[in-house]
């Protein structure tokens, strides 16, 4: 068996082998290409980052959508611990930290309303802190959020819990 360390070339004699790959369920920031380098930017989202922390899975045959979930394969030799339930810097809690169809459709939430998806969600969260409306002149004019499908949504991507009577429209027009 020999020494196997992806990301450098082999030297000397070696033979065939097998590895372990550290892999994390994330969701795609943006489109992303097969073995693009890419970070953690949010809980359970990968995409383009200053801080590398591993690549998209390079087997895919076409891009990741954004929104979309997919594998992140982690850098070699990052990984700090491992039992097949492995320990690294970046990621904390399950394995799996976020409900990939929550925050797909909170992300979809945010392009309809022209946000990058941390600054709706920050939104949100004042909103759900402070119970006073986001207004921003007439920007959010219609842009109600009532509906209990997108509280479950932020809940079960947050943890959050929201109750029935804090509920309502996070956006609020000037008028």
């Amino acid at each position: 068996m020999s020494d196997v360390t992806l990301g450098v070339l082999p030297s000397g004699p070696v033979e065939r082998d097998a590895i372990h790959v550290a892999v994390a369920p994330m969701i795609a920031s943006e489109m992303l290409r097969p073995g693009q380098r890419i970070g953690v930017v949010g809980d359970g989202i990968a995409g383009p980052s200053g801080k590398i922390t591993g690549i998209v899975d390079p087997y895919l045959t076409d891009v990741v959508p954004k929104g979309s979930a997919f594998w992140m394969c982690l850098l070699p030799g990052t990984v700090t611990g491992m039992r097949h339930h492995w320990i690294h810097p970046e990621f904390s809690g399950p394995a799996m930290p976020v409900a990939t169809e929550s925050v797909a459709y909170l992300m979809r939430q945010a392009d309809d309303r022209g946000l990058k998806y941390e600054e709706f969600m920050g939104f949100v969260a004042e909103f759900v802190e402070t119970g006073r409306h986001i207004i921003q002149g007439g920007r959010f004019e219609g842009e109600g959020i009532y509906e209990d499908e997108f509280w479950l949504h932020y809940e079960n991507a947050t943890g959050t819990k929201v109750k029935e009577d804090d509920r309502g429209s996070v956006f609020s027009c000037s008028c």
